[in-house]
């Protein structure tokens, strides 16, 4: 009798094992992430086979939605995203092919950003911190309630729910505080074109991928901070590093 209550523990342990390593390797295969950019999304359609999918339709999700990316596809080179995140049938999928990708994995992840004006959006005690995966608080900004900060670097904070920080400084005065405690410095928001048709180049701008000349015909975003001669334009209208900056004498106000 002992021998076999021996044998049927034994038994269920080693079933608990197998069900735990599978449940681990499920979850393995799929993690939450928080996009890092506006990203395109496409509903398909299954088919009885995969050369005939159908694209349903496609849409637009903004930049810091979470999904959740449940595997690669090579075929379409692209990631299928969880159903969970949309009302969907039972025959359909979500796929990006963008790596648009921001890992909750990272620590944190440092990103340049256009050398612009804030200051800060709300009254109290506002924490600016060390560093983004900190939580020593540096200084509160309610110790500077009029002064203008440049702002030149963003992270992804582990220490703070993964939120967005930016990197403030004035002087030799600089810390790390939450994005949503910001809010730009007093400006005016302008369309403005190039004049002729030569390119007209932007300075400061982060963007590798989007530094591109101002070219003529198009009308872009532009921001002009008060009592400045320059102004900050954003060529391809999608994320704030794309901002670079020329003199408001090289371009036409619409």
């Amino acid at each position: 009798m002992k021998k076999r209550t021996i044998y049927l523990l034994l038994f269920f342990t080693s079933m608990l094992m197998f069900i735990s390593q599978n449940c681990l390797s499920a979850k393995a295969s799929s993690y939450k992430d928080q996009m890092s950019a506006d990203t395109t999304v496409y509903k398909m359609k299954k088919g009885n086979k995969p050369s005939e999918d159908t694209l349903l339709k496609y849409f637009t999700i903004h930049k810091g939605t979470w999904l959740k990316s449940d595997k690669y596809s090579s075929k379409y080179g692209g990631w299928i995203i969880s159903t969970s995140n949309f009302h969907s049938g039972k025959y359909v999928y979500y796929i990006i092919l963008e790596n648009n990708f921001w890992s909750v994995k990272e620590t944190s992840s440092y990103q340049k950003m256009p050398h612009m004006l804030w200051q800060r959006k709300v009254w109290g005690y506002v924490p600016v911190y060390s560093s983004p995966k900190s939580s020593r608080v540096k200084f509160y900004l309610n110790k500077y309630k009029h002064t203008m900060w440049t702002v030149d670097y963003e992270a992804k904070s582990s220490k703070h729910n993964y939120s967005v920080f930016y990197h403030i400084r004035h002087g030799h005065v600089s810390g790390w505080v939450w994005r949503g405690y910001l809010k730009f410095a007093p400006h005016k928001n302008l369309m403005v074109q190039t004049p002729g048709d030569d390119e007209i180049p932007l300075h400061d701008n982060p963007s590798k991928e989007n530094n591109y000349p101002l070219t003529s015909g198009p009308t872009y975003n532009a921001i002009q901070f008060k009592g400045s001669d320059k102004v900050w334009v954003q060529p391809m209208a999608k994320e704030m590093d794309d901002y670079g900056w020329t003199y408001l004498s090289n371009l036409t106000v619409k």
